[in-house]
């Protein structure tokens, strides 16, 4: 921890147990929410509980999505069900997924029955794809627009829906059954006629992931194909969500660090012995995944460092997590706990 970080984290806890909330809240406000979520990670748990109390229901929402697995977990589980609702409802709808497949059947159960209709319904899609599947990581929240549409209108649903949304970098443009059409670039909308129909102006060529399509192999297209964001449709062509490149990034961090503990026969940070020829290897202590992320560019053959600054190049047109590449949720796979449903009714 930097001089800066442990002269800030004693600033706030000081400013917490001398109940100094509302300057609490005015310091907190000023920080960047990665760097909240570095202080909360170094944090004692109950220090760490007590501080994302205290910060404004926005200000929470950005930061938890940052935190280790672990300390997710236990802010959870440590809130009321009002309170954990509240939290899950204010994420997006991947990243609620990720959190809840992850934990006990009835506790999602019971948290999803206190979130939005909304929220309850996105997230259970999410769910119910296979766990390595290019449908299990997109998100459903995008903008999507109508072939019918005007410039004027199509920037208005943006400013609308926009914050919403996982990007408005592109947006999707669909029919009445929600099959996809096309694709329009923001940058386009801003310099064409106001009165030019979406139709008229939007991308037919659409390069698309089904829902079914590997993790992995979705990697490889954006690799391929150089895309921030690409649509996912099912097997009618219907756009069911969109993954986008910090996604992407996600998996090959997890697919690399899975890849070399197998290859060298150690012990996966998560406590899971690996396989290797059919026989297990003990190791008593596992590398860092800083040393095993140096695989990126063997095991993809790609430039990783490429992919995660074009990541924050999305994140910081769209305003949102400027600098918390470093602190980016890992994607989880709900078959490391046994017996965990994907699919949780409501």
């Amino acid at each position: 921890m930097s001089i800066e970080q442990k002269d800030l984290q004693e600033l706030l806890i000081k400013l917490m147990r001398t109940r100094q909330y509302a300057k609490l809240r005015a310091v907190a406000d000023k920080i960047n929410p990665a760097d909240i979520a570095a202080l909360m990670d170094s944090m004692e748990d109950e220090d760490s509980l007590k501080l994302f109390r205290l910060l404004p229901k926005d200000k929470a929402a950005d930061i938890f999505p940052l935190l280790q697995d672990e300390d997710q977990q236990y802010i959870i589980m440590s809130l009321s069900t009002k309170e954990a609702s509240i939290v899950i409802d204010n994420l997006m709808a991947d990243d609620a997924a990720d959190l809840l497949e992850e934990m006990p059947a009835n506790v999602v159960t019971k948290l999803l029955a206190n979130t939005s209709p909304e929220t309850r319904k996105d997230v259970n899609q999410l769910l119910r794809y296979p766990e390595d599947s290019a449908g299990s990581v997109m998100t459903v929240e995008y903008v999507g627009l109508r072939a019918s549409m005007t410039v004027t209108q199509a920037i208005e649903r943006i400013r609308r829906i926009g914050l919403d949304s996982e990007t408005v970098d592109v947006c999707y443009v669909i029919d009445e059954k929600r099959k996809l059409l096309g694709t329009v670039a923001l940058r386009y909308l801003l310099i064409k006629p106001e009165n030019a129909l979406i139709g008229d102006i939007m991308n037919e060529n659409v390069i698309s992931i089904n829902t079914k399509t590997d993790q992995e192999q979705a990697a490889r297209m954006f690799q391929k194909y150089d895309f921030t964001a690409m649509p996912v449709v099912d097997d009618e062509n219907r756009l069911v969500g969109i993954i986008t490149i910090d996604d992407i990034v996600d998996i090959m961090q997890e697919e690399a660090t899975d890849r070399g503990y197998r290859e060298d026969g150690r012990h996966h940070p998560d406590g899971k012995a690996v396989h290797e020829n059919g026989n297990l290897r003990d190791v008593q202590e596992a590398d860092s995944l800083a040393a095993v992320s140096d695989d990126f560019r063997d095991v993809y053959r790609v430039d990783h460092h490429a992919f995660r600054e074009r990541a924050v190049a999305v994140r910081r047109a769209d305003g949102v997590y400027p600098d918390a590449d470093g602190y980016g949720r890992k994607r989880r796979i709900a078959g490391q706990r046994l017996g965990h449903p994907r699919t949780v009714s409501a």
